[in-house]
């Protein structure tokens, strides 16, 4: 991750798999469909027709300080992620961030996938994913809506805490943030 854009991959491992969106009129019709789902609906706010969703795509990838992708679950569709750049977000005047710090939002779009644990398992993968994937990033940081409390205690329950909320255009946000684990101490070994 270099200079204001970021990775286009997203290195999950197994049983996940993630999908760069681009841009394309399938992705933009799979994602307005998606988000009309009632608890997205109260949670997302994001009910847009598939050619705003082409646009958002082709404008992440062109400004490249964000990057939406699709996760399956073993092969199924789970999830909608939007990895950032914190500098370049919303949230940048209200907390504080290094130049490689990341925000992520996370939407399971699959209601059969939800409330079996699948998300706090996925938020751990994928927040070991970007820490793995970016050196320089010192904290990873999510802004649900403070009334979603199914994300919230999917973020706590994956590491993430509570550092206060924020009044953003469309939502007051709870600030969840996971900072980088310590390095582990390298232990000598001697083998006999």
């Amino acid at each position: 991750m270099h200079g204001t854009r970021h990775e286009t991959r997203l290195d999950v491992r197994h049983p996940w798999s993630a999908t760069l969106l681009t841009g394309t009129a399938e992705e933009g019709e799979r994602l307005s469909a998606w988000m009309r789902q009632e608890y997205l609906v109260r949670t997302w706010n994001r009910v847009w027709p598939p050619d705003r969703w082409v646009d958002h795509f082709r404008r992440s990838a062109a400004e490249g300080s964000d990057r939406p992708f699709l996760i399956t679950f073993e092969g199924r569709a789970f999830a909608y992620v939007e990895v950032y750049l914190l500098r370049h977000s919303v949230l940048a005047p209200h907390v504080d961030w290094g130049e490689r710090d990341l925000g992520l939002h996370l939407a399971v779009i699959d209601p059969a996938l939800t409330h079996r644990g699948l998300g706090t398992r996925f938020l751990i993968d994928l927040t070991a994913a970007l820490f793995r994937q970016s050196p320089a990033t010192t904290q990873v940081v999510a802004e649900p809506d403070v009334a979603n409390t199914v994300m919230r205690r999917a973020l706590r329950s994956s590491g993430y805490r509570f550092t206060g909320t924020v009044r953003l255009p469309d939502k007051t946000a709870a600030i969840m943030r996971c900072p980088r684990p310590p390095a582990e101490p390298v232990t000598a070994r001697h083998d006999r």
